[in-house]
């Protein structure tokens, strides 16, 4: 077992999803390796967002998963997430509109909201023909919330959802966000690291502050700015209840921006929601999000859970 795994303190990780780590922690190239993936962009409403295909000579799934990460992350903060498919599975990385890669005709007429969002992912599925198919959809943090919202709207659905820590109303930097909506994007970009320590502070996970300055470095302002203001009176508790497919919604080392104790009354207010924990390392959060998607891959919608998945799951009473 690799020293960066096999070293982590028991407690702090369940051993059963720290096997599968070590078995799909594999030595491939990540899918945005020139060759590995096929990158290409999407049409919706007022311009277009970037996507990443890969498929295996030689697949061991029986289905796609559509991966969508969540607030302003780029694939190298996500890189990690393919270990498991590369070679192996088919599966689409999508970079939704907050991102840096996509491309707007009017940064002023652009529209950000979570609504937005989820309107765009059944575009992408429109427009991959996943519509037709057996698929896995599979979203995080505020793209997570992006899918709660479409399945609360209608506007969204899939054979098998899967949410990670998912959004369902802001947890943090509220004082923060609403000054950030008086600052011109201009200044926003001059004082953008003085904002990162200020977004950073208190976060105790190292992994997470990593990725977080990274993401910071790669940021779109005006973009982040839009998106950011268009969530901070967003709260999605009380309307769960009008979804009405199966959600899975996972659990995985808590940070600043996914706290313990709040998914699981999230998947409860879900008439079928189910709650999974997913206890990875800090560092492992990526690898096991690709492991999961991966195990749902290997089997149909019809065939429910993997064998491999019920052991996280903890019953939640309606």
């Amino acid at each position: 077992m690799s020293e960066n795994i096999k070293n982590i303190k028991k407690e702090h990780a369940d051993e059963d999803l720290l096997a599968l780590l070590e078995k799909n922690n594999r030595n491939v190239p990540y899918f945005y390796n020139e060759g590995i993936s096929d990158p290409f962009y999407i049409p919706v409403k007022g311009g277009e967002i970037r996507a990443f295909h890969h498929i295996p000579k030689k697949s061991i799934t029986k289905r796609p998963v559509l991966f969508v990460p969540g607030f302003g992350t780029s694939m190298w903060a996500w890189r990690e997430f393919s270990l498991p498919f590369v070679e192996q599975g088919e599966f689409y990385f999508l970079e939704t509109r907050e991102k840096k890669s996509s491309k707007f005709k009017s940064r002023f007429k652009a529209k950000m909201t979570l609504e937005q969002v989820a309107e765009d992912i059944k575009v992408v599925i429109q427009y991959l023909d996943l519509d037709s198919k057996d698929f896995v959809l599979f979203g995080t943090s505020y793209c997570g919330g992006a899918i709660l919202k479409g399945l609360i709207d209608k506007t969204l659905t899939a054979p098998t959802i899967v949410l990670f820590d998912p959004f369902f109303k802001l947890l943090y930097y509220r004082r923060l966000i609403s000054i950030l909506r008086f600052i011109p994007p201009r200044i926003l970009s001059a004082i953008r690291y003085i904002l990162g320590r200020i977004a950073l502070k208190g976060e105790k996970n190292e992994s997470q502050r990593e990725r977080a300055k990274f993401i910071r470095d790669e940021a779109e302002l005006w973009k982040w700015r839009k998106a950011s203001v268009s969530i901070l009176k967003s709260n999605l508790l009380n309307d769960l209840s009008k979804i009405h497919e199966e959600v899975l919604i996972f659990h995985g080392p808590q940070d600043k921006h996914h706290p313990s104790g709040v998914y699981e009354d999230v998947a409860k207010r879900i008439p079928n929601g189910r709650y999974f924990s997913a206890l990875s390392p800090e560092d492992k959060r990526e690898l096991a999000c690709g492991v999961i998607g991966l195990e749902f891959c290997k089997i149909r919608a019809e065939d429910g859970i993997p064998n491999s998945i019920h052991l996280f799951e903890h019953p939640v009473i309606k």
